[in-house]
């Protein structure tokens, strides 16, 4: 594959190296820096995705971008909130922080899990505010 001098997206300096996915229950894509062989797959391998197929179809989706021309996929692999806790405030952060809290009692990977729940919910037109406090609501957090 050409190396790619920069990020498309934020312009920053791309590594390069290696995806490989592993997993029995369920598919981990990981990145190594090395390339892997059938007998020998560096332990130096970084975890981007973990993919649980015996839960929801929540928890075994990513978002990504795919160019046909070059046969290139982008995706982001981190478990980070795509609405930033740093924009909340207030009531808002803490009622977010509840049912971060509660997903986590449950699911494998709550926080995607709640950020899929509020960009669906950000969708239908609410704010960030309204879809958390929508969501409170309806998981019983918090009373209306």
């Amino acid at each position: 594959m050409a190396k790619l001098p920069a990020c498309p997206v934020c312009g920053e300096k791309m590594e390069n190296g290696f995806v490989y996915v592993s997993g029995s229950r369920g598919a981990n894509i990981c990145w190594l820096r090395e390339k892997p062989t059938f007998w020998h797959v560096p332990k130096n391998r970084t975890t981007l995705l973990k993919f649980n197929l015996s839960s929801s179809i929540d928890e075994s989706v990513a978002e990504a971008y795919r160019c046909l021309k070059c046969n290139m996929i982008l995706f982001s692999y981190r478990d980070e909130p795509r609405f930033s806790e740093e924009k909340l405030a207030g009531k808002s952060k803490e009622t977010y922080t509840k049912l971060l809290n509660y997903y986590t009692s449950f699911r494998s990977n709550p926080r995607q899990f709640l950020e899929n729940k509020l960009k669906n919910l950000s969708k239908k037109g609410l704010s960030l505010e309204e879809a958390i406090k929508e969501l409170a609501i309806k998981e019983k957090i918090i009373e209306e």
